[in-house]
């Protein structure tokens, strides 16, 4: 089934399934469908998807690799350092019967692992429960691929932020903010759902 539209593509999204066993101190939750829909679509419309390798750093259970293969990503590298997010990751692929030959899991920390690919993708943790992981898979980011798609929390310095970060070799273009919307995944959330404004980025290198 062609993917014709980021609506279509969030409707295929929603059969990812949840973390098993989410880590607090990883910050696990799963990108919603249309948030990592509104991801994906923008890379695709830009030629960074279809044909191309594409890096999922943090891939968790899969959502972005799994968008990627639905939008003719060639080769997917998903990194992931939790052993039952890997696993539910290989569970999604084969629930929804995708091409496991175009996928290479790597398990391993995203941070340091030394992958390459035309195209990263990914939902980083925010730099709250491990100080600095946001910035730290942003620098990874840069190393692994030529083009960087990143969700970030919004912030009245995040631009500012990113930029820094992106510096010296990199510019930084603000696609989109978007909320999520994360259900209750550990026990001391007591809201029903929580929303999280964030902001889409991509990172090119400078030339």
């Amino acid at each position: 089934m062609a993917i014709g539209s980021r609506k279509v593509l969030a409707m295929r999204l929603q059969g990812v399934a949840h973390f098993t066993r989410p880590q607090l101190e990883l910050e696990q939750y799963v990108t919603p469908p249309d948030v990592a829909a509104s991801l994906l679509w923008e890379a695709y419309l830009a030629g960074h998807i279809e044909k191309r390798t594409v890096a999922d750093l943090g891939a968790g259970t899969g959502m972005l690799t799994i968008g990627a293969l639905l939008l003719g990503a060639e080769r997917v590298v998903a990194v992931e350092v939790d052993k039952d997010a890997a696993d539910d990751l290989e569970r999604n692929l084969d629930s929804l019967g995708l091409d496991r030959e175009r996928v290479e899991l790597v398990r391993g920390d995203a941070r340091t692992v030394a992958v390459k690919a035309d195209t990263v993708v990914q939902n980083p943790p925010f730099g709250v429960w491990r100080r600095h992981a946001d910035a730290e898979f942003v620098q990874a980011a840069k190393q692994t691929g030529g083009v960087v798609y990143t969700l970030h929390k919004d912030a009245t310095d995040a631009v500012t932020w990113m930029e820094a970060q992106a510096a010296p070799d990199h510019r930084v273009e603000t696609l989109s903010r978007v909320v999520m919307t994360i259900p209750p995944v550990h026990a001391f959330h007591r809201k029903r759902l929580y929303m999280v404004a964030v902001l889409l980025f991509r990172l090119t290198i400078r030339g």
